[in-house]
């Protein structure tokens, strides 16, 4: 009976802290879509220059940050952390996507989808993967982390090989 009770404990447990993040996600997202409404013009306008710019040093240093900051709080495991790390990625995929979306105007959103095509399909890995460590903390660390690493090697290949030559044959066309 005690086991049962244990189950049930653990169940409810990982259920709250996957709704939790889950919740913190969707929120995230909500105000990113919504805070192009007031950011809009200004993200919009430096979206559109951007194609013309040289690409700065810096940039894989900004693209990496967030990764590196997401790494950090799973070592160091501070479920806050994790949560606020959560919230921020979620209202900066929103963000970009809309403002992606105001660039474009024919194909909206599937030019904003092709775009951020690696963001959006690693989003899941990674939110599968902050869920198990708030529920398991630092129980099976490695295996986890392997197949993070993996399914964001394969997503990156796939947006290499695949998406990237699509893009290159859209815009030259």
């Amino acid at each position: 009976m005690q086991r049962i009770s244990f189950y049930k404990y653990e169940m409810s447990r990982n259920t709250i802290l996957g709704l939790a993040l889950a919740g913190v996600w969707f929120a995230g997202l909500s105000l990113g879509f919504v805070a192009v409404r007031f950011y809009g013009d200004t993200l919009v306008s430096c979206l559109s220059q951007a194609a013309a710019v040289p690409v700065s040093i810096a940039a894989p240093l900004v693209t990496l940050l967030p990764l590196l900051l997401s790494a950090l709080a799973v070592i160091v495991f501070q479920p806050g952390l994790l949560y606020g790390i959560c919230f921020v990625r979620a209202v900066a995929l929103a963000m970009m996507l809309q403002a992606l979306a105001a660039c474009f105007n024919g194909g909206v959103y599937l030019a904003a989808v092709f775009l951020m095509f690696s963001s959006l399909v690693f989003s899941p890995v990674l939110l599968w993967y902050w869920w198990r460590r708030l529920t398991l903390r630092m129980e099976n660390f490695v295996p986890d982390t392997l197949v993070c690493m993996a399914m964001g090697l394969v997503i990156g290949l796939m947006d290499y090989w695949f998406i990237s030559p699509f893009l290159v044959d859209v815009i030259n066309f």
